[in-house]
Protein backbone atom coordinates (compact mmCIF):
# COMPACT_ATOMS: atom_id res chain seq x y z
CA UNK A 1 0.00 0.00 0.00
CA UNK A 2 1.35 3.76 -0.78
CA UNK A 3 0.86 7.15 -0.60
CA UNK A 4 -0.29 9.25 -3.59
CA UNK A 5 0.68 13.06 -3.29
CA UNK A 6 -0.83 15.32 -5.75
CA UNK A 7 -0.53 18.94 -6.79
CA UNK A 8 -2.71 20.35 -9.40
CA UNK A 9 -5.54 23.12 -10.40
CA UNK A 10 -8.70 22.62 -11.54
CA UNK A 11 -10.00 24.16 -15.21
CA UNK A 12 -12.80 26.51 -15.46
CA UNK A 13 -14.74 25.03 -18.54
CA UNK A 14 -17.04 28.26 -18.50
CA UNK A 15 -14.18 30.35 -18.55
CA UNK A 16 -11.53 28.51 -20.22
CA UNK A 17 -8.40 30.96 -20.16
CA UNK A 18 -8.40 31.15 -16.48
CA UNK A 19 -7.76 28.11 -13.96
CA UNK A 20 -8.58 27.81 -10.56
CA UNK A 21 -6.32 28.28 -7.46
CA UNK A 22 -3.98 24.98 -7.14
CA UNK A 23 -4.56 22.34 -4.47
CA UNK A 24 -2.43 19.98 -3.03
CA UNK A 25 -3.97 16.47 -1.78
CA UNK A 26 -3.48 12.69 -0.75
CA UNK A 27 -4.93 9.23 -1.75
CA UNK A 28 -4.05 5.71 -1.58
CA UNK A 29 -2.87 3.11 -4.13
CA UNK A 30 -2.13 -0.50 -3.53
CA UNK A 31 0.69 -2.31 -6.25
CA UNK A 32 -0.23 -4.92 -8.96
CA UNK A 33 1.85 -6.88 -10.59
CA UNK A 34 4.03 -6.01 -13.45
CA UNK A 35 4.71 -2.58 -11.67
CA UNK A 36 1.66 -0.97 -11.47
CA UNK A 37 -0.29 0.78 -9.01
CA UNK A 38 -4.06 1.02 -8.63
CA UNK A 39 -6.21 3.35 -7.29
CA UNK A 40 -8.85 6.25 -8.10
CA UNK A 41 -9.71 8.37 -10.38
CA UNK A 42 -10.61 11.44 -8.33
CA UNK A 43 -7.31 10.71 -7.02
CA UNK A 44 -5.12 11.80 -10.09
CA UNK A 45 -8.03 13.87 -11.54
CA UNK A 46 -6.53 17.76 -12.87
CA UNK A 47 -3.42 16.76 -11.11
CA UNK A 48 -0.05 18.64 -13.15
CA UNK A 49 2.23 16.67 -10.31
CA UNK A 50 1.78 13.01 -8.68
CA UNK A 51 4.21 11.54 -6.47
CA UNK A 52 4.50 8.58 -4.40
CA UNK A 53 5.78 7.62 -0.67
CA UNK A 54 6.20 4.37 0.91
CA UNK A 55 5.23 3.70 4.29
CA UNK A 56 8.80 2.72 5.29
CA UNK A 57 10.53 5.43 2.85
CA UNK A 58 9.62 9.17 2.85
CA UNK A 59 11.12 9.59 -0.37
CA UNK A 60 8.58 10.85 -2.85
CA UNK A 61 8.89 9.61 -6.25
CA UNK A 62 8.02 10.94 -9.43
CA UNK A 63 4.79 8.82 -10.94
CA UNK A 64 2.50 9.06 -13.99
CA UNK A 65 -1.00 8.31 -15.07
CA UNK A 66 -1.24 5.99 -17.02
CA UNK A 67 -5.09 4.83 -17.95
CA UNK A 68 -7.98 6.52 -16.25
CA UNK A 69 -11.42 5.07 -16.51
CA UNK A 70 -14.13 7.75 -14.68
CA UNK A 71 -16.77 5.89 -15.61
CA UNK A 72 -15.31 3.29 -12.87
CA UNK A 73 -13.58 5.75 -10.75
CA UNK A 74 -10.48 4.01 -11.13
CA UNK A 75 -6.49 4.58 -11.89
CA UNK A 76 -3.48 2.96 -13.13
CA UNK A 77 -0.42 4.75 -12.24
CA UNK A 78 3.66 3.91 -12.83
CA UNK A 79 6.84 4.84 -11.60
CA UNK A 80 10.08 4.40 -13.56
CA UNK A 81 12.36 4.58 -10.79
CA UNK A 82 13.10 1.15 -10.32
CA UNK A 83 14.31 1.74 -6.51
CA UNK A 84 10.78 2.28 -5.58
CA UNK A 85 9.70 -1.26 -6.32
CA UNK A 86 12.28 -2.64 -4.46
CA UNK A 87 10.75 -4.41 -1.03
CA UNK A 88 7.28 -3.63 -2.93
CA UNK A 89 4.81 -7.31 -2.44
CA UNK A 90 1.96 -7.14 -5.14
CA UNK A 91 -1.68 -7.50 -3.99
CA UNK A 92 -3.79 -10.40 -5.92
CA UNK A 93 -7.08 -9.19 -6.55
CA UNK A 94 -9.95 -11.37 -6.05
CA UNK A 95 -11.83 -13.23 -8.42
CA UNK A 96 -15.25 -13.17 -6.98
CA UNK A 97 -17.73 -10.84 -4.96
CA UNK A 98 -16.83 -11.50 -1.43
CA UNK A 99 -19.87 -13.11 0.83
CA UNK A 100 -22.68 -10.28 2.38
CA UNK A 101 -21.56 -9.98 6.22
CA UNK A 102 -18.40 -11.25 5.58
CA UNK A 103 -15.16 -9.52 7.48
CA UNK A 104 -12.97 -7.24 5.81
CA UNK A 105 -10.31 -4.48 6.39
CA UNK A 106 -9.69 -1.49 4.62
CA UNK A 107 -6.28 -0.11 4.42
CA UNK A 108 -5.36 3.29 3.74
CA UNK A 109 -3.56 6.47 4.69
CA UNK A 110 -6.66 8.74 5.89
CA UNK A 111 -6.57 12.49 6.90
CA UNK A 112 -5.99 13.13 10.45
CA UNK A 113 -2.06 10.96 10.92
CA UNK A 114 0.82 10.24 8.29
CA UNK A 115 1.07 6.61 8.72
CA UNK A 116 -0.45 3.55 7.25
CA UNK A 117 -4.42 2.85 8.96
CA UNK A 118 -6.77 0.24 8.88
CA UNK A 119 -10.35 0.05 9.70
CA UNK A 120 -12.21 -3.42 10.11
CA UNK A 121 -15.67 -3.89 9.08
CA UNK A 122 -18.45 -6.13 6.80
CA UNK A 123 -19.75 -6.37 3.82
CA UNK A 124 -22.79 -4.59 4.88
CA UNK A 125 -24.83 -4.53 1.18
CA UNK A 126 -24.42 -5.75 -2.24
CA UNK A 127 -26.13 -2.94 -4.44
CA UNK A 128 -25.71 -1.23 -8.03
CA UNK A 129 -25.63 2.81 -8.74
CA UNK A 130 -23.82 5.12 -10.61
CA UNK A 131 -20.20 5.65 -8.65
CA UNK A 132 -20.12 8.91 -6.77
CA UNK A 133 -16.88 10.13 -8.88
CA UNK A 134 -18.37 10.31 -12.33
CA UNK A 135 -21.55 11.78 -10.73
CA UNK A 136 -19.67 14.53 -9.71
CA UNK A 137 -18.42 15.78 -12.81
CA UNK A 138 -22.16 16.30 -14.65
CA UNK A 139 -23.41 12.46 -15.18
CA UNK A 140 -26.93 11.97 -13.86
CA UNK A 141 -28.83 9.06 -13.37
CA UNK A 142 -31.24 8.49 -16.03
CA UNK A 143 -30.05 10.70 -18.50
CA UNK A 144 -28.60 9.70 -22.63
CA UNK A 145 -24.59 10.33 -21.32
CA UNK A 146 -24.93 7.77 -17.99
CA UNK A 147 -23.04 4.56 -18.61
CA UNK A 148 -25.61 2.87 -16.04
CA UNK A 149 -24.99 1.04 -12.71
CA UNK A 150 -22.26 -0.66 -11.49
CA UNK A 151 -22.05 -3.02 -9.00
CA UNK A 152 -21.17 -1.22 -5.59
CA UNK A 153 -20.18 -2.52 -2.30
CA UNK A 154 -21.06 -1.31 1.40
CA UNK A 155 -18.89 -1.51 3.93
CA UNK A 156 -19.53 -0.01 7.70
CA UNK A 157 -15.28 0.20 7.94
CA UNK A 158 -14.43 4.09 8.51
CA UNK A 159 -13.65 5.67 4.42
CA UNK A 160 -12.29 9.15 5.28
CA UNK A 161 -10.37 11.78 2.72
CA UNK A 162 -6.98 10.14 1.89
CA UNK A 163 -8.37 6.57 1.78
CA UNK A 164 -9.68 6.84 -1.70
CA UNK A 165 -7.86 4.27 -3.72
CA UNK A 166 -6.96 1.81 -0.59
CA UNK A 167 -7.38 -1.74 -0.74
CA UNK A 168 -9.68 -3.71 0.81
CA UNK A 169 -8.64 -6.98 2.11
CA UNK A 170 -10.90 -10.44 3.08
CA UNK A 171 -9.68 -12.61 5.40
CA UNK A 172 -7.13 -14.71 2.82
CA UNK A 173 -5.45 -11.53 2.24
CA UNK A 174 -6.77 -10.72 -1.58
CA UNK A 175 -8.16 -7.47 -2.52
CA UNK A 176 -12.06 -7.52 -2.69
CA UNK A 177 -12.50 -3.87 -3.05
CA UNK A 178 -11.30 -0.38 -3.58
CA UNK A 179 -11.96 2.14 -1.46
CA UNK A 180 -13.94 4.52 -3.38
CA UNK A 181 -16.12 7.19 -0.97
CA UNK A 182 -18.18 7.99 1.89
CA UNK A 183 -21.50 9.21 2.74
CA UNK A 184 -21.52 12.88 4.09
CA UNK A 185 -23.16 12.99 7.40
CA UNK A 186 -23.36 9.33 7.67
CA UNK A 187 -21.67 7.19 10.18
CA UNK A 188 -20.16 3.91 8.95
CA UNK A 189 -21.21 4.05 5.61
CA UNK A 190 -18.44 3.08 2.89
CA UNK A 191 -18.59 2.29 -0.52
CA UNK A 192 -15.76 0.21 -2.18
CA UNK A 193 -15.62 -0.60 -5.63
CA UNK A 194 -15.44 -4.34 -5.99
CA UNK A 195 -12.42 -6.40 -7.81
CA UNK A 196 -14.41 -8.18 -10.07
CA UNK A 197 -14.88 -4.46 -11.26
CA UNK A 198 -11.22 -3.22 -11.08
CA UNK A 199 -10.27 -6.74 -12.83
CA UNK A 200 -12.06 -5.70 -15.79
CA UNK A 201 -10.21 -2.57 -16.00
CA UNK A 202 -7.32 -3.68 -15.24
CA UNK A 203 -7.03 -7.06 -17.80
CA UNK A 204 -8.27 -4.38 -20.24
CA UNK A 205 -5.75 -1.94 -19.87
CA UNK A 206 -3.23 -4.98 -19.67
CA UNK A 207 -4.47 -6.02 -23.44
CA UNK A 208 -4.60 -2.55 -25.25
CA UNK A 209 -3.09 0.04 -22.93
CA UNK A 210 -6.43 1.81 -22.86
CA UNK A 211 -10.13 1.90 -21.52
CA UNK A 212 -12.50 1.71 -23.64
CA UNK A 213 -15.44 2.30 -21.12
CA UNK A 214 -18.02 0.15 -19.77
CA UNK A 215 -20.68 -1.88 -21.17
CA UNK A 216 -23.93 -0.20 -21.85
CA UNK A 217 -27.36 -1.36 -22.39
CA UNK A 218 -27.99 1.04 -24.94
CA UNK A 219 -31.61 1.11 -24.45
CA UNK A 220 -34.09 3.42 -22.22
CA UNK A 221 -37.06 1.41 -20.85
CA UNK A 222 -40.00 2.34 -18.07
CA UNK A 223 -40.94 -0.01 -15.40
CA UNK A 224 -44.33 -2.03 -15.74
CA UNK A 225 -46.03 -1.50 -11.97
CA UNK A 226 -49.04 -0.44 -13.47
CA UNK A 227 -51.85 -2.94 -13.70
CA UNK A 228 -53.95 -1.58 -16.32
CA UNK A 229 -50.54 -1.08 -18.81
CA UNK A 230 -49.77 -5.00 -18.11
CA UNK A 231 -53.32 -6.15 -18.85
CA UNK A 232 -52.95 -3.92 -22.50
CA UNK A 233 -50.07 -5.28 -23.15
CA UNK A 234 -51.32 -8.95 -22.30
CA UNK A 235 -48.41 -10.02 -20.10
CA UNK A 236 -50.43 -12.31 -17.91
CA UNK A 237 -48.47 -13.34 -15.09
CA UNK A 238 -45.19 -12.63 -16.89
CA UNK A 239 -43.03 -9.56 -15.60
CA UNK A 240 -40.87 -7.13 -17.17
CA UNK A 241 -40.25 -3.62 -18.49
CA UNK A 242 -41.44 -1.13 -21.53
CA UNK A 243 -38.73 -0.24 -24.05
CA UNK A 244 -39.07 3.44 -24.50
CA UNK A 245 -36.00 4.56 -26.66
CA UNK A 246 -32.96 2.40 -28.48
CA UNK A 247 -29.44 4.28 -28.96
CA UNK A 248 -28.72 4.45 -32.67
CA UNK A 249 -25.36 3.13 -32.46
CA UNK A 250 -25.52 0.40 -29.70
CA UNK A 251 -25.81 -3.49 -30.38
CA UNK A 252 -29.14 -3.39 -29.70
CA UNK A 253 -30.41 -1.13 -32.96
CA UNK A 254 -32.79 -3.09 -34.70
CA UNK A 255 -33.24 -6.11 -32.66
CA UNK A 256 -35.16 -4.27 -29.81
CA UNK A 257 -37.72 -1.51 -30.98
CA UNK A 258 -39.55 0.92 -28.63
CA UNK A 259 -43.05 -0.75 -27.85
CA UNK A 260 -40.82 -3.71 -26.79
CA UNK A 261 -41.58 -5.77 -23.39
CA UNK A 262 -38.48 -7.26 -22.50
CA UNK A 263 -38.66 -10.02 -19.31
CA UNK A 264 -35.39 -11.60 -19.57
CA UNK A 265 -32.01 -10.27 -19.60
CA UNK A 266 -29.00 -12.65 -19.51
CA UNK A 267 -31.16 -15.51 -18.16
CA UNK A 268 -32.35 -13.25 -15.21
CA UNK A 269 -36.15 -12.40 -14.83
CA UNK A 270 -36.53 -9.31 -15.29
CA UNK A 271 -38.68 -7.79 -12.42
CA UNK A 272 -41.53 -4.74 -13.22
CA UNK A 273 -39.16 -2.81 -11.59
CA UNK A 274 -36.50 -3.46 -13.92
CA UNK A 275 -34.61 -4.82 -11.25
CA UNK A 276 -32.72 -8.62 -11.66
CA UNK A 277 -32.32 -10.94 -8.85
CA UNK A 278 -28.07 -11.89 -8.86
CA UNK A 279 -27.32 -14.74 -6.06
CA UNK A 280 -23.98 -14.20 -4.79
CA UNK A 281 -22.32 -16.82 -2.60
CA UNK A 282 -25.63 -18.07 -1.47
CA UNK A 283 -27.59 -14.67 -1.23
CA UNK A 284 -30.12 -13.33 -3.45
CA UNK A 285 -30.06 -9.46 -4.15
CA UNK A 286 -31.90 -7.47 -6.46
CA UNK A 287 -30.14 -4.80 -8.68
CA UNK A 288 -31.03 -2.88 -11.95
CA UNK A 289 -30.87 -4.57 -14.38
CA UNK A 290 -28.16 -3.08 -16.45
CA UNK A 291 -25.68 -3.97 -13.84
CA UNK A 292 -25.61 -7.35 -15.31
CA UNK A 293 -24.58 -5.80 -18.69
CA UNK A 294 -22.12 -2.61 -17.00
CA UNK A 295 -20.13 -5.76 -14.97
CA UNK A 296 -18.95 -7.46 -18.55
CA UNK A 297 -16.02 -6.99 -20.67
Amino acid sequence: VVKIHGTGVRPSYLIPWQVKGQKEWTGTGFVLSERRILTNAHVVEDATVLQVTKQDNPKKFRASVACVAHDLDLAVVLVDDTDFWQGLPATVLSKELPELYSEVKAVGFPAGGSTVCVTKGVISRIDAMLYVHPSLNGIQEDSCNCPGSAIILQIDAAINPGNSGGPTFDNTGKVVGVASSGLPNRQNVGYIIPSTIASMFVEEYARTQKWSGISEMGLAARPLENDSMRSFLKMNDSTGVLVDAVAPLGALHGKVKPGDVITHIDGYDLTNEGTVPLTVVGQRVYVDADAVVTQKA
